[in-house]
This record gives structure tokens, sequence and C-alpha cells, in this order.
């Protein structure tokens, strides 16, 4: 079995969950705040989160101006050591993600939505197997879909992730001004 960066060619295609209270987790993944997951489901070389990450987020409806921009700033972020974390869900988002992955850079995906069963197209499975991209998700199997709130979930796991430093992995106070988006919504 061929090795990748420290994990082999078979382990590189199957998920793995990390319950984020066991000590073998990625420090990084311990950010988050008791209300939040327990756990993430992730399918790559995990040690990618614990690089500096730089999130990217994007409209769908976007102006040209910006459009012309996103593509200058790809090219330029693509031959940089920049790790890029997203959702990667709207087509610009997806344009950036195809040209980000022609580079040498790394990427972490997170869906709005759960990764067991999910597809994996080729371009993705040869940047995983370089251990340049991770997919991480912490929504449960029976997520499959993505929906406004699971999308709205994820960009916050995104900004607390690319927020979040391994050397400032200190508690952080709760937020009491707004709940927390891990728990369910209370029907009305």
């Amino acid at each position: 079995m061929k090795n990748l960066g420290g994990i082999d060619a078979r382990s590189a295609f199957s998920t793995r969950c990390y319950d984020l209270d066991t000590v073998g987790t990625p420090a990084l993944l311990r950010c988050f705040e008791r209300d939040e997951p327990r756990s993430v489901a992730a399918l790559g070389d995990i040690r990618i989160v614990n690089e500096s990450l730089t999130a990217f987020f994007c409209s769908i409806q976007c102006p040209g101006y910006i459009i012309v921009r996103i593509y200058d700033l790809a090219r330029t972020l693509r031959r940089t050591n920049t790790t890029l974390i997203g959702g990667f869900q709207s087509p610009m988002e997806k344009e950036f993600l195809d040209l980000f992955l022609r580079g040498s850079a790394r990427v972490v995906v997170c869906p709005a939505r759960s990764i067991e069963n999910m597809h994996v197209p080729q371009t993705w499975r040869s940047a995983i197997s370089e251990s340049r991209l991770l997919i991480l998700s912490p929504f449960a199997s029976y997520n499959r879909r993505p929906t406004a709130a699971l999308s709205a979930r994820r960009n916050d796991l995104v900004a607390a992730l690319a927020h979040s430093r391994p050397s400032s992995l200190s508690p952080t106070p709760p937020r009491e001004a707004r709940p927390s988006p891990w728990l369910p919504s209370k029907r009305r």
C-alpha cells in the first residue's frame, strides 16, 4: 500500500470520526465550546487543520469586477503556502477551489452535509492522495443534503477554525448574545 505523507492510501479514502473529547484528536478541532459538535468526520490528512487556515466565503451572486479579482486572488494564492478552508458550495467558490487545487497549496473543504457516502470528485481524490485536501464535517449521517441552516452552521465552523490558531487554543468565554448554531433549533 502506497504511503501518502504518513497515511496509507487505504485510510486516505475512508472517513474517520474524531471524538472531540479524546486526547488523540488534533488540538485545533478542540476549540469548540461545550454545546458545539462533539465529533467531526474527516476524509484525508487530518494534520492539515494544524496549519494556519484562511477562510474563503463567496456569495452566490457576485458582481463581475469581484469575479475578476477572485480569479487573480486564486492564481496568486495557489503558488503560496496558504491553507484555505471553506464550504466551496457556491459556483464561484467551486471555481476558486478548482483553480486552487491546480497549485500545490492545501485546502480544507467543509460541506454543509454529512460526508458519509459522499461522492468524492476525481480531482479531489488526487489532492487527498497528495495530502493536500481534507474534507471535514460535523454533521450526522442523516444530513445528506445541504440546507440554508446547515450552510450557516458550516460557515460558523469554517470561521471558528480559521480564527483559531494551534498556539492560541485557550477556551473562549461562552457566547451569551446568541444561541449556539450546533444545538437543534426549537420548532415554533
